[in-house]
């Protein structure tokens, strides 16, 4: 009887039968219709169908965890312009196809895990500390100006992000699945990449945030070098997801294992340094050479690729010397306050002081700027100094330096358990680098780019951390060789 109702259980948790889901997909797709005939008639249209959408988005992550929950990602730019998103009014946090997956399928996990259909890991030391991240990020939130809007920026750039991480660590299982992470974050970048381009060949933006499909971009960085705007919104955006893409992409190039899929990783790979070109950002390429070294300090096969690349690139620079130091990119924009970071130095050096003055809890989100007068702080870092302390601060830092140790753990094992191989540890090591410096000139003020690194970052590293573990005691309780030998007697002495 207990069987049974724990078979029950299970049943009721893990997602829908496959005897019921035909059945259930049929009556989805004529409820579909009719719901969205009605909604053609109707004055609420926009909600109805986006609500619609969103609940075949539901029913879809039901059956298909991962799947659903990376369609989602890979749709989040476009929410505003393809009914996944229900406004719910001023001063409500609006109801996404991104954050409502997010929701069930971090649900789903802790509901499997608690019927015991799931084998969750023991709570980890890192799990503790991103809880304290969390935690001093909300009370930043809270003590806010502003505490609605502050808390949904917190849930969106962190909490979410957070949530990504340890769907990805219980979700991902096997190579296959990891693959499947991969390619997206690499697809991801891509068509980040061909709209980067297409942007600022055309200067026609698409998708803006404040809601319009299409304008013609009149915003520059200087005379001759026009600023990316659309989709995503802002150059450092883009370069922070072209950052942590181009490192994955190098990754699956490599590794490919027929032509097409090595022809479709170079593609993605061109489009997305396309992309990171015209950001005309110095950090995002500062960021992105700092990936590529990681990658050629820990991925020997990188070095057959890259130098014969980097001389290439150096024999057409050479060439072209001239006209490459005549530029409009050289002259009014690289070299330009890079002795003050184009006068961010100033900035961080008023915010230190200001730190200083509330090291532990900060002084709440966007009060610091209010009380200092300023626009900007340029630093992500600095703004959870500043804003949230050192709570908010000191367990955010934490985390990348616990990802690292893990990483340098997981670089250097060898177990039969593992199915993370060291090369895509290198490519993870360096994604880490290109995010960590674009953190540094710039707050990422945008919930894409930390929730394709978490999910990554749960993907790659949180998958192993109790495999790890458990390697390392079956190493320390596995009995020596020479304790397996019997023991070395001298030989009697015989008085001779």
């Amino acid at each position: 009887m207990a069987s049974q109702v724990q078979a029950d259980r299970l049943r009721l948790v893990d997602g829908f039968r496959d005897q019921w889901w035909a059945p259930l997909s049929g009556l989805l797709a004529i409820a579909v219709g009719l719901v969205l005939g009605v909604a053609l008639n109707s004055s609420l249209s926009e909600t109805i169908v986006s609500l619609v959408f969103i609940g075949v988005g539901t029913l879809i992550t039901l059956r298909y965890p991962l799947a659903g929950l990376l369609l989602a990602l890979v749709l989040q730019p476009f929410i505003g312009f393809a009914y996944l998103v229900v406004n719910l009014g001023s001063g409500i946090p609006d109801i996404t196809l991104g954050r409502a997956l997010t929701l069930i399928v971090f649900s789903l996990v802790l509901v499997q895990g608690l019927f015991g259909r799931r084998l969750l890991p023991r709570v980890s030391t890192f799990d503790v500390v991103m809880a304290l991240s969390a935690f001093g990020i909300v009370l930043m939130a809270v003590r806010g100006r502003s505490i609605t809007v502050s808390l949904q920026m917190v849930f969106d750039m962190f909490l979410t992000a957070y949530a990504l991480y340890y769907i990805a660590k219980n979700r991902v299982t096997d190579q296959w699945t990891l693959a499947t992470v991969l390619w997206t974050v690499t697809f991801i970048g891509a068509y980040c990449g061909l709209y980067g381009i297409f942007t600022q060949m055309t200067g026609i933006s698409l998708f803006l945030p404040d809601g319009q499909l299409f304008l013609i971009n009149e915003q520059w960085y200087t005379e001759n070098l026009r600023l990316m705007r659309g989709l995503l919104d802002s150059p450092h955006i883009f370069g922070t997801v072209y950052g942590l893409a181009i490192p994955i992409q190098f990754y699956l190039l490599i590794k490919a294992r027929t032509p097409q899929a090595r022809l479709l990783a170079g593609l993605f790979l061109l489009l997305t340094l396309g992309g990171l070109f015209f950001t005309y950002r110095r950090t995002s390429y500062l960021a992105a050479g700092a990936g590529l070294l990681v990658l050629y300090a820990c991925l020997p096969r990188f070095r057959r690729l890259f130098v014969p690349l980097l001389i290439g690139i150096g024999f057409v620079a050479w060439l072209y010397t001239d006209e490459i130091g005549e530029s409009a990119l050289l002259r009014e924009r690289v070299g330009q306050r890079a002795e003050t970071f184009n006068g961010r130095t100033e900035l961080w050096n008023t915010a230190l002081r200001y730190a200083a003055r509330e090291p532990w809890l900060g002084y709440g989100n966007a009060v610091y700027l209010r009380r200092s007068g300023l626009q900007a702080i340029e630093s992500h870092y600095l703004w959870l100094m500043v804003d949230g302390g050192l709570l908010a601060i000191v367990p955010f830092v934490l985390m990348f330096i616990m990802m690292t140790v893990t990483g340098l753990k997981l670089y250097r094992a060898r177990g039969t358990g593992l199915f993370v191989e060291p090369d895509l540890v290198a490519a993870f090591f360096a994604a880490l680098a290109t995010y960590l410096v674009n953190l540094t000139t710039a707050v990422i003020n945008h919930d894409y780019p930390h929730q394709l690194f978490f999910i990554l970052a749960g993907a790659i590293i949180g998958t192993h951390e109790a495999g790890l573990i458990r390697l390392r005691q079956s190493i320390a309780t596995a009995p020596s060789l020479d304790s397996a030998l019997p023991p070395v007697t001298a030989p009697a002495h015989t008085g001779d």
